[in-house]
């Protein structure tokens, strides 16, 4: 069992439409607009295996927070909402590979990680839980 403190960090996935996402979540539920950035084709393909643009946005109320994915195009074939990092939850943990290392040695099975890393010099973990669901390990820097 993981030692370490720990705490939800946001909750991602995709959305096929940023109004009809805002009129519910910031119209009827209070959340705001925190954070926008463009996504480019080679990191879309290098974080979640697809060659598409898109938007990256972060809404936030109170402590929660959710991060939208929306893509330029996605074709019918390859819209798999189980794809690698679109749907996802991330932690706030205080050391992201002390708590792979943690993780790993006190469990029998193989946890399935996925590095991403970036020649800007930062990195994404990813860890994935026993039904398929990536979970995001995000820490202070």
């Amino acid at each position: 069992m993981i030692k370490q403190t720990f705490t939800f960090d946001h909750i991602g996935w995709i959305t096929q439409d940023i109004k009809l996402f805002e009129e519910f979540w910031c119209d009827k539920l209070g959340f705001e607009l925190v954070f926008e950035s463009f996504l480019d084709k080679e990191r879309s393909l290098s974080l979640f295996g697809l060659e598409t643009s898109g938007t990256i946005r972060r809404y936030q109320r109170a402590t929660m927070v959710i991060e939208i994915h929306h893509l330029d195009s996605v074709s019918e074939a390859s819209q798999d909402f189980n794809r690698f990092g679109l749907n996802h939850i991330a932690l706030h943990v205080e050391d992201r590979e002390a708590f792979l290392r943690e993780l790993i040695s006190g469990n029998k099975k193989e946890v399935p990680v996925h590095r991403h890393e970036n020649p800007g010099g930062w990195f994404n973990l990813f860890i994935q839980d026993f039904e398929g669901n990536w979970i995001e390990l995000r820490e202070s820097l």
